[in-house]
């Protein structure tokens, strides 16, 4: 997204709609990305690329706000796309086409979910490497094998403990991300 100093320097809900990118298309007026998260974000480890540099003072930050805001966000966004893929159109969307497909539903969930679990049990922002970290420690091994997996796709590793099974997978995927939803409403906004 396209943001000034200005906007950065109030809270995103003050942000008009500006240029950005949503799931690989172009807009010119919207509001992907626009939340405490990514204020946070650029508060915290901002690379300036051209132009002053960027500074901690210079980004609106509220840890109550983001807390919030993550919390929510388990319910009004994660639950409601558990929902869908547990009814998923016959999983073909999962299913049929590339491995790939169903490799990034595992990754984006489970790490997705443990970021903001992270979050909320720690009070600091990790990227999804650091989340899937996290989550080998802070749940029941029973949800390692799950969770290796999704580092694995991320971090481009080959060899697969679901090879040939990608329905197990999915099956994993489901289950963890709808007890860390669980626990991560447990800890609270």
């Amino acid at each position: 997204m396209h943001v000034t100093y200005a906007d950065l320097a109030g809270s995103p809900k003050g942000c008009p709609d500006v240029p950005c990118v949503q799931e690989w298309d172009f807009r010119p007026a919207g509001h992907f990305s626009r939340n405490p998260v990514t204020w946070h974000e650029l508060a915290q480890r901002a690379v300036t690329v051209r132009g002053r540099q960027l500074t901690a003072d210079d980004v609106w930050t509220d840890q109550s706000a983001l807390r919030a805001y993550s919390h929510a966000n388990l319910d009004e966004f994660w639950r409601s796309s558990l929902d869908e893929l547990r009814a998923g159109p016959g999983q073909e969307w999962v299913f049929d086409g590339p491995a790939e497909r169903g490799e990034w539903v595992t990754e984006w969930f489970v790490l997705g979910i443990a970021r903001l679990h992270h979050l909320l049990a720690t009070d600091r922002l990790t990227s999804k490497t650091g989340a899937g970290r996290h989550a080998l420690t802070a749940f029941d091994g029973r949800w390692q094998p799950i969770v290796h997996e999704a580092l694995r796709i991320r971090e481009g590793s080959a060899a697969s403990a679901y090879e040939g099974d990608p329905i197990a997978r999915l099956r994993d995927t489901i289950a963890f991300a709808a007890m860390a939803i669980e626990e991560g409403r447990r800890l609270g906004p």
